[in-house]
């Protein structure tokens, strides 16, 4: 009886305990609420970082595969670390329950490919910008190959070299897409050529087909090496220094509907002409555009040229040749300028001959119009141009490096219109405030004119407020 009572009582006891854990409302404190996190990193190959946060502010941080237990359940963030060369997967969230396992599989792609970036030549101070997806900036110089980047559309803008013209266009575009490799090729071209000083003769021979007589045949001495550009100027290079200008505080020009106007030493002159319907620059919300970015700049008054050249002096942090109270160079001193300049006329005819002595630095002239053979082969003119002005350096250069010495348009120079002297050495036309004279020389001949105005020896002038839409002009500078 008694044992038999014993072993009821223990029963019940039991049964109660039991009865009691399975009707309680709180957690066995030996049995806490946890689970499993795995951290799984792809590729293996490679050290990859991470940090994981979870319930209570807890922190994780690591490299590589990992399985962490006794985690508490709840919600849990892992963000991953940067790789060079890799894009890392995004942020992600995920909910541990109790008891169970979650995974973050962070998988890394290797970035699209290389960008290759090749300026030529090699010797010159190239620099560069190259923008690409999700914000990616970079800058250099020289050659580099970036590898490791993103597939997408990069763009890349060539910087300014003294002295050489930028690649064409100097702001390109491409495509990377994953695994290739996307090249950047910037060809930068001599902006000036040095031209050694020498003696010519200068004007034409009398038995010259289509020769004028202002043309006097009369020796030449050039005692100063110059350069010259080797193009005339475009209107995507005018309207980059004349941007700048306008950007000035206090701006070096204005603009109206009617053009551009000078704002330098109290001159008012125009520069520019806007409003002609074939004018190819246009103005808008204070920016300066063109869609013919290599054609020469044409509509531009002589002082609408010489203003170039002091805008490319400053730019540069040269002074600058032109009073524009009086226009003279240098105060006459033409040849010991610093700053850029237009050429003599001396020094012009000097460049376009580059040692010929026939009409045209190819040969002589055959026919005075629209159909010479030799003036097909170096210029544009009304044989050939269709009616317009030409991208410049369609056809090959002189001797000397200079393309469209002949056609395309007519190229101020820095001198009043005179007669030629017997001989002269360094001759830079009249001195205006003595002779009065008002008209400034262009040379070169235009598109639009016969073959006898785009000789060697030809020689025209203008009013230098001329707006003249078959005349531009090209740089120059003494060297010495």
């Amino acid at each position: 009886m008694t044992k038999n009572f014993s072993l009821l009582l223990s029963a019940i006891l039991l049964l109660a305990v039991v009865m009691g854990g399975c009707s309680s409302d709180e957690a066995d404190p030996l049995t806490p609420e946890v689970g499993i996190v795995v951290i799984d990193c792809a590729p293996d190959d490679i050290e990859l970082t991470w940090e994981l946060s979870g319930p209570d502010l807890v922190m994780n941080a690591g490299s590589g595969d990992h399985s962490l237990h006794d985690m508490e359940s709840g919600e849990y963030t892992i963000s991953w670390g940067t790789k060079a060369g890799w894009l890392a997967p995004p942020t992600e969230s995920r909910t541990l329950a109790l008891g169970k396992m979650i995974t973050f599989v962070g998988e890394y792609r290797e970035y699209g490919g290389c960008v290759v970036i090749n300026p030529d030549p090699d010797n010159i101070p190239v620099t560069w910008e190259l923008a690409g997806p999700d914000g990616y900036f970079n800058t250099g110089s020289g050659d580099q190959t970036l590898c490791g980047l993103e597939e997408g559309n990069y763009s890349l803008e060539w910087s300014d070299v003294p002295d050489w013209a930028k690649p064409n266009p100097y702001l390109t575009t491409g495509s990377l897409a994953s695994g290739d490799t996307l090249t950047f090729y910037g060809r930068y071209k001599a902006d000036f050529v040095r031209i050694s000083a020498g003696t010519f003769s200068m004007g034409s021979p009398a038995t010259e087909p289509g020769r004028e007589p202002d043309e006097t045949q009369h020796p030449v001495t050039l005692t100063h090496d110059f350069f010259l550009q080797t193009t005339e100027k475009t209107n995507g290079q005018y309207i980059e220094s004349l941007q700048w200008a306008y950007d000035q505080d206090p701006a070096l020009v204005t603009v109206t509907s009617e053009g551009v106007f000078d704002a330098m030493d109290g001159s008012t002159v125009r520069l520019l002409d806007l409003a002609e319907e074939d004018c190819q620059i246009e103005f808008s919300g204070g920016l300066f555009s063109t869609n013919y970015p290599n054609r020469p700049i044409f509509g531009v008054t002589w002082w609408g040229a010489a203003a170039y050249c002091d805008w490319r002096s400053l730019q540069e942090g040269i002074e600058r040749a032109y009073d524009h109270d009086t226009w003279a160079c240098n105060e006459w001193d033409v040849f010991g300028a610093k700053g850029y300049r237009l050429p003599t006329e001396a020094e012009w005819e000097y460049a376009c001959r580059a040692g010929s002595e026939t009409a045209f630095g190819n040969g002589e002239i055959t026919n005075l119009y629209c159909a010479d053979p030799l003036l097909d082969e170096i210029g544009w003119y009304c044989g050939n141009a269709e009616g317009a002005t030409q991208d410049v350096e369609n056809f090959p250069a002189n001797v000397w490096g200079l393309h469209d010495m002949h056609g395309n348009l007519y190229e101020w120079c820095n001198d009043w219109y005179g007669s030629y002297p017997e001989t002269a050495i360094d001759p830079v036309g009249p001195v205006t405030n003595l002779t009065g004279l008002p008209n400034r020389v262009s040379r070169g001949g235009g598109w639009n004119h016969g073959a006898l105005f785009c000789r060697s020896g030809s020689r025209t002038y203008n009013l230098p407020s001329n707006i003249y839409f078959n005349g531009g002009f090209r740089l120059a500078r003494t060297a010495d």
